[in-house]
């Protein structure tokens, strides 16, 4: 959030980007952060090759040129699989909803913790928090 932040001020003081970009910059940070979060778990149900696409790509931040490259396949051929992986994480979300439980278990805890100073509530909160 911090770097959307920062990108709305810089574009609020230059002036040269329009609405439609900013909206599109903010999605694709949003599309990343959800991929990364899917990734983190779920990874284990991917393929060795998914894996390092992926890692490569959202970790590393190589270009799909770059990772063909390194990989010594088509620009193409990466596109193609991170493209695939991405949906397949989404599509593991869907089936699983792993990730959507966490989140509502921090929501959940997030209010107990805004509720409450009692260290015994919020400890055993933490604990439920972190069965998840």
């Amino acid at each position: 959030m911090l770097f959307v932040d920062f990108f709305v001020l810089w574009v609020d003081k230059r002036k040269k980007l329009n609405l439609k970009v900013m909206v599109g910059v903010c999605s694709m940070l949003e599309k990343m952060n959800q991929i990364n979060e899917l990734y983190d778990i779920y990874k284990t149900l991917l393929t060795d090759k998914q894996r390092e696409y992926i890692e490569l790509y959202y970790h590393e931040d190589l270009s799909l040129s770059e990772i063909a490259d390194e990989v010594g396949v088509s620009r193409n051929a990466v596109h193609d699989n991170i493209r695939r992986t991405e949906k397949l994480l989404v599509g593991y979300e869907e089936k699983l909803g792993i990730y959507e439980k966490a989140r509502k278990g921090r929501m959940i805890y997030d209010k107990i913790k805004a509720y409450t100073n009692d260290a015994t509530v919020l400890e055993l909160a933490q604990q439920l928090l972190a069965c998840e």
